[in-house]
């Protein structure tokens, strides 16, 4: 599916996908964080649809998991996405991102990285004006 490009008017395919991390927090066992996805235009590079994920990420190194954060990383992600039923697939490209968060549960004493994927078809990316 293409979507039409505010800056060059053009019904255009995905360019480039940047991913932007941000409010990662830890609380107990959970590590929760937004990551913004914006889809570039492939002819003139320009922004074209975003959209934002929640990241909620649980831990289970011991019996009282108490994290802190370490560091964060996001990379955009390309793939494919069944949109029809198990009997009749329908896939369709997805864009997100993949999340690693680095912690150290201060409890056990252990450093590990949490990852989750977020990802969504295009046709549910808020086009920009």
């Amino acid at each position: 599916m293409a979507m039409q490009c505010p800056e060059c008017h053009k019904f255009t395919s995905v360019g480039e996908v940047e991913v932007a991390l941000s409010n990662v927090q830890a609380n107990g066992d959970l590590v929760t964080g937004d990551v913004e996805v914006t889809l570039k235009c492939a002819h003139c590079s320009a922004d074209f649809a975003q959209q934002e994920f929640p990241v909620e990420m649980a831990a289970s190194c011991c019996d009282a998991p108490d994290l802190q954060t370490q560091d964060e990383d996001a990379e955009p992600y390309e793939g494919e996405m069944n949109t029809g039923t198990e009997k009749k697939p329908k896939l369709a490209a997805s864009y997100g991102a993949d999340v690693k968060v680095g912690v150290h549960c201060i409890h056990c004493e252990t450093y590990f990285d949490l990852e989750d994927r977020v990802e969504s078809v295009l046709s549910e990316y808020e086009p920009l004006a």
